[in-house]
């Protein structure tokens, strides 16, 4: 034979052995007395849908894209019902629990069931990433890899995932965001949602924590971002403090704010104390209009200039006031709609704690922060 057909031959029979090889990268699917099991080992991109249907009783059904391969391996408790265009597995209903999903390393994998899917899920995903899910009613368990997505919907779930999102939905949540180098700047964005939530930072992360309708409760435990509890329910706020040589790393970044209502505790003083670089206090569905724009001023004069912002259309009006060492100084402001002015207050090099006060319908907005007075 030709040396040209020997090396044809070969090139051919090496596209066969991949080809061949290709169900070995499939979405596996097994249904037994430990619940449904779906792992994708490999690194096709993955977009599963589970539903129940009834046939001859109530199975699971699980469907995704059928590329001009076997895109679904069926094990105990199924069968496979693929078409061209569509994978399908139909499995028993043994046990009423997803008891594993587990994709592979590609990239932006999708999972989804229906809201009012009744059985819970668990998830253990913590390879490639983004992904996202779309979880049920039941009460999941989910645990994600970077920049992975969570809606949780009904249902007492728990939650975590690095640098992603994180939604609890109705019931009483528990989510976490679990170490994330803050650097990357990468939020894990974390809404509650109705229902007691419980969120939680861990380790060097940014976060945006809100909770949503009900008595939350929050621990970033010292990461950067945000804490909302603006809901009108009295609930107990913390920020949290950081390590020293974190604080040294994240100059010039986003800082620790808490957004409470007037019956969250503890008091601004506190809670500054405690950690919070910035807490924004007013009724609930009102926000303040005042922003402070930076962390320091310069003293000139005796007196440091503190600039201030406001964010609406309408005119700013209030009294700003800048403590230093025990030494109180404050005057009143005016600031034109989505404007930025220097505010020159009485005042002496040091640590200080800066508070903007301004009128609101149901009550007083408040912005108090820490500020450094340097020459």
């Amino acid at each position: 034979m030709p040396r040209k057909m020997i090396a044809l031959s070969a090139a051919a029979a090496s596209l066969a052995a991949v080809f061949a090889a290709a169900p070995a990268q499939a979405l596996t699917v097994t249904s037994d007395a430990n619940g449904l099991r779906l792992n994708e080992p490999g690194f096709t991109r993955a977009d599963i849908k589970l539903t129940l249907v009834f046939s001859g009783g109530v199975k699971y059904r699980v469907e995704t894209p059928n590329f001009g391969q076997n895109a679904i391996t069926t094990g105990t408790g199924c069968v496979n019902q693929s078409s061209v265009g569509t994978a399908v597995a139909l499995c028993n209903r043994v046990k009423p629990i997803v008891s594993e999903v587990s994709l592979g390393t590609s990239r932006l994998d999708k999972f989804a069931v229906d809201p009012g899917f009744p059985d819970p899920i668990v998830v253990n995903d913590t390879k490639g990433g983004p992904d996202s899910y779309q979880l049920g009613a039941g009460s999941d368990f989910a645990r994600g890899g970077t920049g992975d997505e969570f809606i949780g919907g009904a249902g007492n779930d728990d939650l975590a995932t690095r640098g992603g999102g994180l939604e609890g939905g109705a019931g009483n949540d528990t989510l976490r965001a679990l170490n994330q180098p803050d650097f990357t700047n990468d939020t894990n964005d974390m809404l509650g949602g109705p229902g007691n939530d419980t969120l939680t930072a861990e380790g060097v992360t940014l976060v945006g924590m809100v909770g949503g309708e009900g008595t939350d409760t929050f621990d970033p435990n010292g990461s950067r971002g945000f804490v909302d509890s603006r809901d009108g329910v009295k609930e107990q706020v913390s920020c949290g403090k950081r390590k020293r040589f974190l604080r040294l790393i994240n100059s010039g970044r986003p800082r620790r704010r808490a957004i409470v209502d007037l019956t969250d505790a503890p008091n601004d003083a506190s809670l500054i104390k405690g950690g919070c670089a910035t807490v924004d206090r007013a009724p609930n569905g009102e926000k303040t209009a005042a922003q402070l724009v930076k962390d320091s001023a310069k003293l000139r004069r005796g007196k440091a200039g503190v600039k201030v912002k406001c964010t609406t259309r309408a005119r700013c009006r209030g009294r700003v006031s800048l403590t230093v060492k025990g030494r109180t100084s404050s005057t009143r402001y005016s600031i034109r709609g989505r404007r930025t002015a220097t505010i020159r207050l009485n005042a002496r090099r040091g640590n200080a704690t800066v508070r903007i006060r301004e009128r609101g319908r149901k009550g007083a907005r408040t912005t108090r922060a820490a500020l450094k007075v340097t020459r």
